[in-house]
């Protein structure tokens, strides 16, 4: 049957139909299913490509945000972190702050396990070494003197103090002479730097220069009368001259500033028992073995 215009033959029934028509309404059959799949098909596609639009933005959204939040944290890391500079004037006071000498430091000069200098023997004949830690610390502030009155500049400090600490470490090495060369250094950029002084009087005793230790060790009291280490060591120094009486004031001088100072008791009781004074050495022995024991138990708790 010949296909008429606006009307078409169902497949089915083979009656007539409205063109355009996708159901006949005389078997009730769907004669244009592909039709209704590809108009299905097209609204489930614009329904997907809406859908993945939207699902990308979110995810743009997202990423977005979490950039966001990871550039916020790494510059309040960094802020916080971040060091405000000292002015130059203020590093030198810094940088000794960290390295003043601590009370256990103070504890060990006093009464620590010492180091031989050949010229002590206890009552049985063995050595008893003495040790001495060397502080590093802030120089003193003076009166006003021939050594204050010199104009020292923050620079020169700086310098001065770098070459005390070089001597320091020469010193442990057992480099006397290197030693020396710094501390005389550190000295001539800063005299009122007593324990630069300190250090250089340990030069020259070692190296046998006893006069010249003295008078280090003199500066030292001169500048701080509250370093007690200086007037033991010039206690020593008259002991081996055999100036006794000198010897005496000196390490009387080292207990009043520091009566558990161990080891001034304990050449005052050398002294005293060498006069043929019983009793005061064993008074000055009594205090040196006490102090002793108390040390034994400190350093084993």
């Amino acid at each position: 049957m010949a296909e008429k215009k606006g009307f078409k033959e169902c497949p089915f029934c083979n009656r007539e139909v409205e063109e355009g028509l996708l159901r006949c309404p005389y078997c009730n059959r769907f004669y244009r299913l592909t039709a209704v799949n590809e108009r299905n098909n097209k609204s489930t596609e614009e329904k997907s490509s809406g859908t993945l639009k939207t699902r990308f933005r979110l995810k743009a959204v997202v990423l977005f945000l979490f950039f966001l939040l990871i550039i916020s944290l790494l510059f309040y890391f960094f802020s916080e972190q971040e060091e405000t500079p000292l002015p130059k004037k203020n590093l030198l006071p810094q940088k000794l702050k960290s390295m003043i000498q601590s009370p256990q430091a103070i504890k060990e000069i006093r009464d620590g396990e010492v180091k031989k200098e050949g010229d002590s023997t206890n009552e049985n004949g063995k050595e008893n070494p003495e040790k001495v830690i060397e502080p590093i610390t802030e120089p003193q502030k003076q009166e006003k003197d021939s050594v204050s009155e010199t104009k020292v500049t923050e620079t020169s400090k700086t310098e001065a103090f770098t070459h005390y600490k070089n001597g320091i470490n020469f010193k442990k090495e057992g480099k006397w002479g290197l030693a020396g060369e710094e501390f005389s250094k550190s000295i001539s950029l800063d005299p009122a730097n007593a324990w630069a002084h300190h250090g250089l009087g340990r030069v020259y005793l070692q190296k046998g220069m006893d006069n010249e230790a003295l008078k280090e060790f003199g500066e030292v009291i001169r500048i701080n009368p509250k370093i007690a280490i200086a007037n033991y060591y010039r206690g020593k120094i008259y002991q081996n001259k055999n100036d006794m009486e000198n010897a005496i004031r000196e390490f009387k001088k080292t207990i009043g500033i520091d009566s558990n100072f161990l080891w001034a008791h304990y050449r005052l009781g050398e002294i005293y028992k060498k006069k043929g004074e019983k009793d005061l050495a064993k008074k000055e022995f009594e205090i040196y073995e006490n102090l002793k024991k108390a040390n034994d138990r400190r350093i084993e708790n």
